[in-house]
């Protein structure tokens, strides 16, 4: 099974959020990066952004917290 890098969804199916599947998609990733980094360095989330960077923010606080209780991904499958 195939799954999206972006928004974790398998088989060519996306979250409404997801980057690869929005109109303007450089815009879009930049709006995903940059919740990804806040979350990824502890920030509070901002609530007046899109859902793009919200869908960026949840998965950066997953890779802090992970990589806060020793997560490597170096060995993930």
């Amino acid at each position: 099974m195939k799954r999206c890098h972006l928004c974790d969804w398998l088989d060519g199916h996306h979250d409404k959020a997801c980057p690869e599947i929005a109109t303007d998609k450089p815009r879009a990733l930049a709006d995903q990066r940059r919740g990804w980094d806040d979350g990824r360095a502890g920030r509070v989330m901002r609530p007046s952004e899109s859902a793009t960077y919200r869908l960026g923010w949840i998965r950066g606080t997953s890779a802090l917290e992970e990589a806060q209780n020793g997560h490597d991904p170096r060995f993930d499958d």
